[in-house]
């Protein structure tokens, strides 16, 4: 959660400038980012977390993230490229912590 995000939340419970000050944020910042419209990157991971909680529900809440990742990796919800890749590269073109050795 980020600071803003916080803000934001407990907004009914305290006031906006003192939380600003406490947090040291300005409050030009925390109204700049309430009006921003979320990013192309912000709604994407919100569809990959939905994704993620069906799944979860899906197998009665016994996948763990292996499962779940695995199952997103079959195919089942199109993941977006990773960050530092273009757009349009091959999957094969990715770097991955866990790497396949045929010779074991």
């Amino acid at each position: 959660m980020t600071i803003f995000r916080f803000i934001a939340a407990k907004k009914t419970e305290h006031s906006i400038q003192i939380m600003c000050r406490v947090l040291e944020v300005s409050r030009s910042g925390y109204h700049a980012w309430a009006v921003r419209p979320p990013s192309a990157r912000a709604i994407a991971d919100e569809q990959l977390t939905g994704r993620i909680a069906v799944i979860h529900k899906e197998s009665r809440k016994t996948y763990g993230s292996p499962r779940v990742h695995a199952e997103l990796r079959l195919g089942r919800l199109k993941l977006r490229p990773h960050a530092d890749m273009p757009a349009g590269a091959p999957a094969e073109t990715r770097h991955s912590r866990w790497r396949f050795n045929p010779q074991g």
